[in-house]
C-alpha cells in the first residue's frame, strides 16, 4: 500500500451504512463482517467513522480522497497500513492488515475490497 499516495481515492461501489457516533466497519474478501468473524491470518481492512449522532450512508460513486499514509509494519492483529482521509466528514481512515508481518500489497487490498470498493490511484508526480 506504500504506492498509494495523496490524491488517490477509494471509491464506494455499494451502499455502506455508517453507525451513529464513532464506529468501525470491518471487511475481508469483499464482505462486511464483525471483528469476531475476521480471519486474523488473512488480509482485512476496517474503516473508522467520524463521530456523528446520526446513522449515515455512503452511496455508490462516493470517493474517499487519500490525504496521507502511515505504516508501522503491523502484525497479525494490528492494522499497520493506514490511509488517511483528513478532509472527509464521514470517514477518518482506512486501516489494513496483511494477516502477516509486513505491508499489504495493492493486490491484497483489491482482494479485501472485492466488489465493495475500488482503488483509483493518483498519477505519479515526477519532478
Amino acid at each position: 500500500m506504500g504506492n498509494i499516495g495523496a490524491g488517490s481515492s477509494i471509491v464506494v461501489n455499494v451502499d455502506v451504512i455508517l453507525p451513529a457516533n464513532e464506529g468501525t466497519i470491518y471487511f475481508q474478501n469483499g464482505m462486511f463482517m464483525t471483528w469476531l468473524d475476521v480471519d486474523k491470518k488473512a488480509p482485512s481492512c476496517r474503516l473508522y467513522t467520524i463521530g456523528s449522532p446520526t446513522v449515515r450512508k455512503l452511496v455508490p460513486g462516493r470517493k474517499l480522497i487519500v490525504t496521507g499514509t502511515r505504516f508501522n509494519n503491523g502484525g497479525p492483529n494490528m492494522y499497520g497500513d493506514v490511509l488517511l482521509f483528513e478532509d472527509d466528514a464521514t470517514i477518518n481512515q482506512l486501516q489494513c492488515n496483511a494477516g502477516r508481518k509486513g505491508y499489504m500489497t495493492i493486490g491484497e487490498l483489491k482482494k479485501v475490497f472485492g466488489p465493495l470498493f475500488s482503488l483509483q490511484q493518483a498519477d505519479a508526480v515526477v519532478g
